[in-house]
């Protein structure tokens, strides 16, 4: 648990969150586009796959911060 504790570990772990949480957003978002074919909603899939990076990253952020 020492080991959290430096700030280059916290950091090393909070890209190793948000990385995939974007990788995730990106691949969902072309999934749904050239999936479903649902293309007309691009801004609503835009804010809510990419939005919901930022939240997760957000609250990775917050949970390293206060270990």
């Amino acid at each position: 648990m020492d080991l959290v504790r430096l700030p280059l570990v916290r950091l090393y772990l909070f890209v190793l969150c948000s990385l995939p949480l974007f990788h995730w957003a990106h691949r969902f978002r072309f999934t749904l586009y050239d999936g479903l074919q649902i293309k007309h909603l691009n801004e609503v899939i835009f804010v809510g796959c990419y939005g919901g990076a930022i939240v997760g990253t957000a609250v990775a952020g917050y949970l390293l911060w206060t270990i």
